[in-house]
């Protein structure tokens, strides 16, 4: 009996903390994610990213790995610099956590305007894997693609 006691002890040490406020934490993060962005707020927008970010954008290209995160906020100010403007929300997330890993899912709804002013509908899928970093969540991959309904 103390041999199963103490293997149940020691079973428990080991196994990853999984907080009831991680999954909450993880929504807000994808949420206020979107909001910077929406906002133009960059600094905010690469914060919740980590260094090694990479991510399969919408268009269904190759890998995109940043040089940086200095790199990546350069690109997102030149976007909203040369007058792209975002209104995407996210809508359904669904969180998943394992340890210090998490594993989001959503729907990106909204719009994107480009700088010439043609206002494009944005439905997209969203697949997102953070980690737990120094206590705080952060986008290590995200995965975009089209919402496309079977025929």
């Amino acid at each position: 009996m103390k041999q199963l006691i103490t293997v149940l002890l020691g079973s428990m040490l080991i196994m990853p903390v999984v907080w009831a406020d991680d999954v909450e934490d993880i929504k807000a993060l994808e949420q206020g994610h979107y909001a910077a962005r929406n906002r133009g707020d960059v600094a905010t927008w690469s914060s919740y990213h980590t260094e090694e970010r990479d991510s399969f954008g919408p268009g269904g290209g190759l890998l995109s790995r940043p040089a940086s995160l200095e790199a990546e906020r350069e690109s997102l100010e030149a976007q909203l610099t040369a007058g792209v403007k975002y209104n995407h929300q996210l809508r359904h997330i669904e969180v998943r956590v394992y340890g210090n890993t998490a594993l989001s899912t959503s729907y990106v709804v909204g719009s994107s305007t480009s700088p010439d002013g043609r206002t494009s509908t944005v439905n997209m899928r969203r697949t997102t894997v953070l980690i737990k970093e120094d206590g705080q969540w952060k986008e290590v991959h995200n995965h975009l693609s089209p919402v496309v309904l079977s025929q």
